[in-house]
């Protein structure tokens, strides 16, 4: 039924002339191009400060990029900080920038695939922020401990000013590094206000003052000495001997006086060619050379090997050691006494040739220094002949070292680097000293230890003391332990009483000779 229906309105239309159109049908739209990926660097970079913090932007020429990459590394600095942005970014904000010359490079990225980089940088330098970590005083010195916390993003120098000088730190100061500034030069029954500072780039900041007074110094020790009845002496020369308490315990000691001025006697140094016990010394080198006093000379590793400055009648003979290793490696400068061709004497620093009248300020854990830190050298004398050892006890009148240590446990005074067994608070041992008081005096002085002959050694501090009631304003240690040894004459008469219960071999020696 419905089929006749459809043709009789067909055939309908047909009578009435009226044809209907075709239909064209739409044709398929056309497809829209593939983007390529496109991983290009970001023009147009640009850096602004917005309070404390910095703001990136750039211009977006990536396509289909998964993101952005930030990079910022600090000048003096190792490593980099990364930040990931999503694609399209076109900006950035570091919200905490740290203080210094930042490098930022941006680039786009898509999987392990990195544009070229965009690159800028900007310095930004705060003052620097220390604190006081610690302050010591004794009678000879203070130290101050200064810890910097912050660099303000520049190289940090930093010190201290009282009575009207200024103290710098000798090298830059690392960020959570503790520079510990020696006062050495302060005078007794003083007061000094003593004010820290750093300065960087940026400028000095200053700490707070603190009050700083030197403790009461210990009095040079005035022991009995006796004539130790020893004939055959050139006019101006003594031999004593003590057998005495010094307060706490007992202690026997030989020392030889010597009035330079009467023109009776010479002062000698030597160098073995091996380790030799030195009475034999004596008896097979030396037995044409007037003898009068000899004592052990300065540091050795046996056999042949010297670690002291030795100079006899302008030959040197050795020369102080210069390099040490501890927790570092340092430049060093070791202790020397000598005499010149007019008598003069002195005592110093040395290293190789050049005498200093103040040692290179190196101390175990701090920082290495060069020789070249303009030390003062002893101007217009020339060592004639000399013996190296240390550490210098006295220096015109004044002890040189002291027992202060760093947070770290290390002496701060043990500028010539001594190991522990001969430079402790508190630690007694047989030593052997060499000191004059500046007019032509000149003291050689050895006193046992360990128990040897009942005697228990003298510390630095007691030795230093003991040299000062002899007169001495300027003194050094030499070998001690087994190695000090006093002996007299052509025929090396020993004296006193060796630790080891003989006399140990040993490389250098000093002595006086009849002239």
């Amino acid at each position: 039924m419905t089929a006749y229906l459809l043709l009789a309105l067909l055939f309908a239309a047909c009578e009435g002339g009226v044809v209907p159109e075709p239909v064209t049908p739409d044709p398929d739209p056309e497809p829209e191009p593939v983007k390529e990926r496109a991983l290009v660097v970001p023009e147009g970079l640009t850096l602004t400060g917005q309070g404390e913090a910095i703001v990136l932007a750039w211009k977006d020429c990536s396509t289909l990029e998964e993101g952005y990459i930030v990079d910022r590394s600090l000048a003096g600095q190792s490593g980099t900080a990364q930040f990931l942005l999503p694609a399209n970014s076109q900006t950035w904000t570091d919200e905490a920038p740290p203080a210094g010359t930042l490098t930022y490079t941006v680039r786009s990225y898509w999987h392990m695939e990195r544009s070229e980089p965009a690159t800028v940088s900007i310095s930004r330098l705060g003052q620097p922020v220390f604190e006081t970590a610690s302050l010591q005083v004794s009678a000879h010195m203070a130290a101050l401990g200064l810890r910097l916390m912050d660099d303000g993003g520049a190289e940090v120098r930093m010190g201290v000013e009282y009575g009207g000088k200024m103290q710098e730190f000798p090298a830059k100061v690392a960020v959570g590094s503790t520079a510990y500034l020696l006062l050495e030069d302060l005078e007794p029954s003083l007061d000094y206000s003593v004010r820290p500072w750093a300065r960087n780039a940026a400028g000095t900041v200053y700490g707070q003052a603190a009050s700083v007074r030197l403790s009461q110094a210990p009095a040079p020790l005035t022991l009995d000495w006796e004539d130790a009845g020893i004939g055959g002496l050139p006019d101006g020369l003594s031999i004593l001997r003590s057998s005495t308490d010094v307060p706490g315990h007992h202690v026997n000691l030989w020392c030889a006086v010597a009035d330079m001025t009467a023109g009776t006697m010479e002062l000698r140094t030597t160098k073995a060619s091996t380790a030799t016990e030195p009475g034999e010394y004596i008896r097979g080198t030396l037995a044409s050379d007037n003898v009068c006093v000899l004592v052990n000379g300065g540091y050795f590793a046996s056999p042949s090997t010297s670690y002291s400055y030795v100079c006899d009648r302008g030959m040197k003979l050795a020369s102080n050691v210069s390099v040490l290793s501890r927790k570092d490696s340092y430049n060093v400068t070791r202790g020397f006494f000598g005499i010149d061709r007019d008598g003069r004497t002195a005592v110093g620093w040395i290293q190789g040739d050049s005498p200093y009248a103040a040692p290179l300020p190196v101390y175990d854990g701090g920082p290495s220094l060069s020789i070249g830190q303009n030390l003062p050298v002893i101007e217009g004398w020339t060592p004639w002949s000399a013996i190296g050892g240390g550490p210098v006890l006295l220096r015109d009148g004044r002890m040189c070292f002291d027992f202060l240590k760093s947070d770290a446990g290390t002496y701060l005074s043990n500028h010539e680097l001594f190991q522990t067994d001969i430079y402790a608070d508190g630690l007694r041992a047989p030593r052997t000293a060499i000191g004059t008081d500046g007019k032509g005096k000149i003291v050689l002085l050895v006193a046992d230890g360990r128990g040897s002959g009942g005697s228990t050694g003298l510390t630095l501090d007691e030795l230093a003391r003991i040299m000062a009631g002899l007169g001495c304003t300027d003194v050094l240690n030499l070998d001690g332990g087994g190695s000090s040894a006093f002996l007299t004459g052509n025929e090396g008469t020993l004296h006193n009483s060796p630790s080891d219960g003989k006399e140990r071999k040993v490389l250098t020696y000093v002595w006086l000779s009849a002239r």
